[in-house]
C-alpha cells in the first residue's frame, strides 16, 4: 500500500507545481503587460507634454517677433523723418524752393521709405504665421506620438491578454490530462 500511495502522492505533488507554475506564469504574463501598457502610455504622455512645451514657446516667439517687428518699424518712420528733413534742409540751405522735382523727390523718397516700414511690418506677419504652423505641428506631432503610444499599449495589453488565456488553457489541459490518468 505504500507503494501505491507514494507514486500517487509524488504525481499529485508534480501535478500541483505543475498547475501552480502555470497560474503563476499566467499571473506575471498580465502583470508584464500592465507595466509594459502603463510605460507606453506614459511615454506617449510625456512626448505630448514635451510637445506642448515646445509649441508655447514658439508661441512665445511670436510675440517677441511682433513687438521686434513693431520697433523696427518704428525706426524705419523716425528715419524717413531724418531723411526727409535732411533734404529739406538742403533744398531750403541751396534755395530750392519745394515744387516740381524736389517736392516730386521727397514724395518719391517718403513713398519708398513708407514701403520699407510696411515690408517690415509684412515680413513679422510671414514669420508669426510661420511660427503660430511650427506650434500647431509640434502640438499635432504630440497628439500624434501619444495616440501611437496608446495603440501600443493596447497591443501590449492584448498580446498580455492572449498570454494570460494560452497559460489558463496550458494549466487546464495539463490538469485534465494528468487527472485522467489517474483514473
Amino acid at each position: 500500500m505504500c507503494d501505491f500511495i507514494t507514486p500517487t502522492v509524488l504525481a499529485a505533488t508534480a501535478l500541483a507545481t505543475s498547475a501552480a507554475a502555470g497560474v503563476a506564469s499566467t499571473v506575471q504574463a498580465g502583470a508584464t503587460a500592465s507595466a509594459g501598457a502603463a510605460a507606453a502610455r506614459q511615454s506617449g504622455q510625456v512626448a505630448r507634454s514635451q510637445a506642448e512645451w515646445n509649441a508655447q514657446r514658439t508661441e512665445a516667439q511670436v510675440q517677441s517677433t511682433r513687438e521686434a517687428a513693431q520697433a523696427d518699424e518704428a525706426r524705419q518712420r523716425e528715419r524717413t523723418r531724418f531723411i526727409l528733413g535732411d533734404q529739406r534742409a538742403s533744398y531750403g540751405a541751396s534755395g530750392v524752393l519745394l515744387e516740381g522735382s524736389p517736392q516730386e523727390v521727397l514724395a518719391m523718397t517718403a513713398a519708398q521709405q513708407e514701403l520699407d516700414a510696411l515690408t517690415i511690418r509684412y515680413n513679422a506677419g510671414v514669420r508669426e504665421a510661420d511660427l503660430r504652423g511650427e506650434a500647431a505641428s509640434s502640438r499635432y506631432t504630440g497628439e500624434l506620438r501619444q495616440v501611437e503610444a496608446n495603440s501600443r499599449a493596447n497591443t501590449i495589453q492584448a498580446e498580455g491578454r492572449s498570454q494570460q488565456w494560452a497559460g489558463a488553457l496550458r494549466t487546464t489541459s495539463t490538469l485534465l490530462t494528468a487527472g485522467a490518468k489517474f483514473f
